[in-house]
């Protein structure tokens, strides 16, 4: 078990204290003594993993076997098969503009198009 002693307890909230410009009663007043003493505890187990980590690949475990990366097929590289013709790509279908205005026209308006009630006004005005 982790043990955190009185005196490592207390020089450590000496030193957090000074650096907050308060007094250590003020500081075990408003932190706590004892979540004060569990944060060391958890700070000294992870300091305790980190030293004794050794770095490495990590081991498969029972059972399990190493898998090779899948690889991608190169689509256009592949030569076709004998007796197969290469298939020409399909193109992409061109896309719906309206027509192009001459720059003297005025476009003509669309007896169909759906009204908009400023529309509506206006031409009940003319």
């Amino acid at each position: 078990k982790i043990e955190v002693s009185d005196d490592e307890l207390n020089e450590t909230l000496e030193k957090i204290a000074a650096s907050y410009r308060t007094t250590v009663e003020e500081l075990k007043e408003a932190v706590g003594v004892e979540a004060m003493r569990s944060d060391m505890q958890k700070k000294k187990a992870s300091d305790l993993i980190l030293e004794s980590a050794v770095a490495g690949a990590p081991e498969a475990a029972e059972g399990e076997s190493k898998k090779p990366a899948k690889k991608t097929a190169k689509k256009d590289a592949e030569a076709p098969a004998e007796g197969e013709a290469k298939k020409p790509a399909k193109k992409a279908a061109p896309k719906k503009t309206a027509a192009k205005k001459d720059a003297g026209e005025a476009p003509a308006k669309d007896a169909a198009a759906p009204k908009t009630k400023k529309s509506a006004a206006k031409a009940d005005a003319e």
